[in-house]
């Protein structure tokens, strides 16, 4: 895995993508707060805050990809097959 060069582009630039999330939502969430409640900014409650949806973000994204969900469909036509699928 891990000889691979685009591997390993690919999983970094997953991961700077899921950056970019998490600096989205702490950006909205901070100017939402200090604006509706006029508070003044603290810095380190804003870090421990991106990283938890950082961290929140990857779980996620680990979990989906690791259970799968299967979906199993029925679909019903009016034509009749020549052998069954």
């Amino acid at each position: 895995f891990w000889g691979e060069r685009f591997h390993v582009y690919l999983v970094v630039s997953i991961l700077q993508g899921f950056m970019l999330y998490a600096g989205l939502i702490t950006a909205a969430v901070a100017l939402l707060v200090y604006q509706l409640f006029k508070r003044k900014s603290r810095p380190i409650l804003l870090r421990t805050f991106a990283i938890t949806v950082y961290v929140a973000i990857v779980s996620l994204a680990v979990f989906n990809a690791y259970s799968p969900v299967v979906h199993r469909l029925t679909v019903t036509i009016d034509k009749t097959l020549d052998k069954p699928m």
